[in-house]
């Protein structure tokens, strides 16, 4: 079985038809009305601020290979999409709110964020920041994330369909003493924040890799999905005006308002 190429997820090697993940659901796009909306993600350095790389295509060619068709697209992940539908409509819709939900449709809700947020960092044009060893976690184990990732999820007034944002920069509040440079360079390394908004729902995928960091959170805006029981790491809160009607920007907000103290 040598050079043959493997799933990211199941790790099984990718022989017969190969498969291309819709990385924003097909289901979802035709119900969104938007997968021949023309989009041009670009890749800026952190550093330089310039364009690192530019694609020009419509959603429905937002693909992801590496997954094999059998196990995962055609299987788990098919099954996720089923469980999810109904679901995340009411919440896109705002017919239902993220912090009325159970247990259970919250652990649905982070799984398929986390698909969602694995798959969009395998196939884009951006640092691949996922490691191998979290696809291979969500795939084995249906009730759990990855160590030390968080999901968070929250409703406000949209003005678009669909938006995302990665990024792996982070905000740190200097609450013990200086922070380590060797710190900041592993959180930019090996910490990710992948975040959508669909409809009315702001949805995103946190690594913090470094245990000894608390997350600090805005009161009222970040509400975790992922633990359901906050276990695992200590948090703390501020309180600052978030955007709650322009789509773009609040899904910004969400993403860099997740902050870290010593």
């Amino acid at each position: 079985m040598n050079g043959v190429k493997k799933c990211v997820f199941c790790d099984q090697p990718m022989t017969g038809l190969k498969s291309n993940e819709h990385i924003i659901p097909y289901w979802l796009l035709k119900y969104l009305n938007i997968k021949n909306d023309v989009i041009s993600p670009t890749h800026h350095s952190i550093e330089t601020g310039e364009a690192v790389s530019t694609r020009t295509h419509v959603l429905d060619k937002l693909l992801a290979g590496g997954v094999c068709r059998n196990h995962c697209n055609g299987g788990w992940m098919s099954d996720l999409e089923v469980e999810i539908n109904d679901l995340l409509i009411e919440l896109i819709e705002a017919k239902r709110r993220v912090d009325d939900l159970s247990h259970e449709e919250k652990l649905l809700l982070s799984r398929w964020a986390t698909k969602t947020a694995y798959t969009l960092n395998l196939g884009s044009n951006f640092t691949k920041m996922v490691p191998l060893e979290h696809f291979h976690s969500i795939y084995k184990n249906p009730t759990s994330l990855p160590d030390n990732v968080y999901v968070f999820a929250q409703n406000h007034k949209s003005d678009s369909k669909f938006y995302w944002n990665q990024n792996n920069m982070w905000r740190f509040i200097n609450s013990q003493g200086d922070i380590e440079k060797d710190d900041m360079r592993m959180m930019k390394e090996n910490g990710y924040k992948i975040g959508f908004q669909f409809g009315s729902l702001l949805l995103l995928v946190v690594y913090v890799p470094i245990q000894e960091y608390a997350l600090v959170l805005n009161k009222d805006v970040h509400i975790i999905v992922y633990p359901g029981n906050k276990r695992g790491r200590k948090l703390g809160e501020y309180d600052m005006d978030f955007t709650w009607d322009n789509s773009k920007k609040a899904l910004i907000e969400f993403s860099f308002g997740v902050q870290l103290a010593i």
